[in-house]
């Protein structure tokens, strides 16, 4: 077994998980602060939520090699 960490699957998982992050996110703003999307703000949790995702996949793999 190979000991390289499989970037393609890591950022595929982690562009999911920032959007998911994201989409709750916005939903919450648009209910808690009656205000319209913000296409901003969503690309601000988009990038914050793929790299917290791709940091915790990133120190397990390598925790575990």
């Amino acid at each position: 077994m190979s000991n390289k960490l499989p970037y393609g699957k890591v950022l595929i998982s982690a562009f999911i998980g920032g959007s998911v992050y994201a989409l709750i996110m916005s939903a919450f703003y648009i209910y808690m602060e009656e205000r319209p999307f913000s296409f901003i703000k969503f690309i601000i949790d988009l990038i914050l939520g793929m790299a917290i995702m791709f940091a915790v996949t990133y120190y397990n793999y390598r925790k575990r090699k």
